[in-house]
């Protein structure tokens, strides 16, 4: 039941974390992130969505999503809902909604319905994006394009004509400015594939010259260049405004350009200084459609581009978009594949991926390294090689799980036993997920993934709390069978009586406990327990009772039996003894001979000793119960002068690992 509770909280724990990071996801996101009921009941509403639309989320949640709806558009809303409703999704809807201060806003919208665990749909998730400046964008890019279309008749439809009334400097940086922060890739370093684009462009068009470019603020910075003058190729990148290729990247339409010269767009640029008297260039989009970089090529000569040439250019520029895609999909795998490595490694679980179809896993470095095979990836056979790490008591277990898991799409959990390479035994948890087709000759799932978490710290942990629990069980009985048994044998006259004297074992009783307790009922000092059952005393230990011994950490057994003695020894020496006086003294010796141990307690001093002539609980305590509890002998004698009580055993009965112990003579006497 303890190990129950305990696996129950770590994944409660586990569950909250999760949730707690997915929280923060979305309080986190840029965009606008809502849930709402199937009735338009906003259940949350992020930051992006009070920075969005002006409401906090105070005055939102609760309310009807339809308060950011323009009355003219209230029939969307409808819609939405129904097509949730029904389980459909709406991607990418562009609209119009309203902020707090009155404000028309164009968004575009994705819902999604939330479903529960049964599938049910019992709402729906909104992220909203402000496109405003998208639109605004659009309409600046459509006046350039147009600004940069040549007149019908002209021979040319893409050339600049001289009475295009744009110039550079009305050209404001658009999207694809900085193409190497969007794109992650065009790093401006020598790359033989962009060499090879170039100069591929160049021969086809039969141009001499031909650029790959791409914008960095102010700066047109060259990726690959065949053919251009020196100068400019020594640079590698020009001022915008001295380049044709801004046009291109701003204006994100091709341009041509057939006398530079002559051209009152393009002649600032001053590049027919270098040689270069006409261009012919077109934009590289990413699958978004977003500009990232230009293509061009160039003449020494005035030249009417032909739709031909634009056609084999856009051709080139596609083809270049696709390998610069292919590179960009590729990198941000590598980086997320070391992320991955990088926290598996941090949070110390491995991960295996398993193609049923191949019968083989692969190990991620941290699971080669849980299951005792170095730090490695590493690839082998399925299901042979977890089962031959597997221990031979789990063993066929683990193999009816495989079998199940691999049959079964879904999520799984299990727990089991390893043996690594060095004969060590470790405890590990899997989680993953069977998914894919079944395949209908062989029955099995196409992959089984899943993360390996070493548990055998936890393990142990639960099996000590259940060990601490039998054992408290145990004690608990052991210590209301004595507390029976002294309520039993306290005799007194009257029951106030009886309850004073009571009270006072079960207080002794306490003391050993609390000593026990604060140890970690790993034992106690032998001096620690004297003291405590002297405490009353305090002031005379130093004085009138001296203490005199080695060192010697009693069991909690023993303890408990010698320290109700000393118990009911002190409060003899008090009531009747040799601390009932003025001069009295008492001295507590113990000593450990070899593999013996002595304990003895001498009352000196004090009134004449007259031996009791009836055998009362006290008597028993301090001599039956203290021998059993060692399984050694004891003495009590009531001598004229003074109580004597001595107690004798095997170190062994008190002492765990005596015969390492070292006897360290120590007195208190000051």
């Amino acid at each position: 039941m303890a190990r129950g509770m305990v696996v129950k909280d770590r994944q409660q724990a586990d569950m909250d974390e999760a949730q707690a990071r997915l929280a923060a996801v979305v309080m986190a996101s840029s965009d606008a992130i809502v849930s709402k009921t199937l009735e338009g009941i906003v259940t949350s509403w992020n930051a992006a969505a009070e920075r969005m639309f002006g409401y906090p989320a105070s005055e939102m949640v609760g309310q009807s999503v339809r308060k950011i709806i323009p009355p003219d558009l209230q029939h969307e809303e409808d819609m939405i809902l129904a097509k949730i409703a029904n389980g459909e999704r709406l991607d990418h809807y562009e609209t119009v909604r309203m902020t707090r201060d009155g404000r028309r806003i164009e968004v575009s919208v994705t819902v999604s319905p939330v479903h529960d665990a049964s599938g049910r749909v019992i709402g729906a998730a909104k992220i909203a994006r402000d496109i405003g400046e998208r639109r605004r964008s659009e309409q600046r890019m459509a006046s350039i394009r147009a600004a940069l279309s040549a007149e019908p008749g002209s021979g040319d439809p893409f050339e600049l004509e001289e009475t295009t009334a744009v110039t550079p400097a009305g050209l404001a940086p658009q999207v694809g400015q900085d193409a190497t922060a969007a794109l992650g890739v065009l790093e401006g370093k020598p790359d033989r594939a962009f060499d090879q684009t170039t100069r591929l462009a160049a021969g086809l068009i039969q141009s001499p010259t031909a650029m790959l470019a791409v914008r960095h603020g102010d700066v047109i910075r060259f990726i690959s260049a065949y053919g251009m003058p020196s100068e400019l190729h020594e640079a590698q990148a020009v001022p915008a405004e001295q380049s044709y290729c801004h046009l291109v990247i701003e204006g994100e339409a091709p341009v041509s350009i057939r006398n530079a010269r002559n051209n009152p767009i393009a002649a600032p640029a001053g590049l027919w200084r270098h040689g270069i008297e006409s261009y012919l260039g077109v934009p590289i989009r990413d699958r978004n459609g977003i500009v990232v970089a230009s293509l061009g090529v160039a003449d020494r000569t005035p030249r009417n581009w032909s739709l031909r040439d634009l056609l084999t250019l856009k051709g080139i520029a596609q083809q270049l978009m696709r390998e610069l895609e292919n590179r960009a999909m590729l990198r941000t795998l590598a980086e997320s594949e070391e992320r991955l490595r990088a926290a598996s490694a941090a949070a110390g679980f491995g991960i295996h991926e398993t193609r049923t179809a191949a019968n083989e896993s692969t190990w991620s470095a941290e699971l080669a390294r849980i299951l005792g095979h170095g730090s490695s990836v590493m690839l082998v056979p399925w299901p042979g090689a977890i089962l031959a790490a597997t221990h031979p008591e789990d063993r066929s277990a683990m193999a009816a799980h495989v079998a199940h898991i691999s049959r079964i799409p879904g999520a799984y959990e299990r727990e089991w036993r390893i043996v690594r390479p060095d004969g060590s035994v470790r405890w590990l948890l899997d989680r993953g997920e069977t998914r894919g087709p079944i395949n209908p000759q062989t029955g099995l799932a196409a992959q089984v993934t899943g993360i390996i978490v070493d548990i055998t710290e936890r393990k142990l942990y639960e099996e000590k709390i259940l060990l601490l629990m039998r054992e408290v069980n145990h004690r608990a009985k052991n210590m209301l069978g004595l507390v029976q048994a002294m309520a039993r044998q306290t005799a007194a006259a009257t029951p106030a009586e009886f309850v004073s004297r009571f009270s006072a074992r079960i207080q002794a009783l306490s003391a050993t406990q609390d000593l026990l307790v604060q140890n970690e009922w790993q034992g106690i000092d032998i001096r620690d327990l004297v003291r405590a059952h002297l405490a009353v005393f305090e002031d005379l230990i130093g004085n009138r009772i001296e203490l005199q011994g080695p060192n010697v950490r009693l069991t909690p057994a023993a303890a408990q039996g010698i320290g109700l003695a000393l118990h009911e020894l002190a409060t003899n020496a008090g009531k009747y003894g040799s601390l009932s006086n003025e001069a009295g003294k008492v001295r507590v010796a113990w000593d450990q001979d070899g593999q013996n141990f002595s304990i003895a307690w001498q009352e000196t001093g004090g009134p004449a000793v007259q031996e009791p002539k009836k055998m009362g609980f006290g008597k028993t305590i301090i001599t039956y119960a203290a021998e059993t509890s060692v399984e050694g002998q004891s003495e009590l004698a009531f001598p004229p002068g003074g109580v004597h009580w001595s107690l004798q055993c095997h170190l062994s009965s008190i002492v765990e690992h005596y015969a390492t112990r070292a006897p360290q003579r120590a007195l208190d006497n000051a």
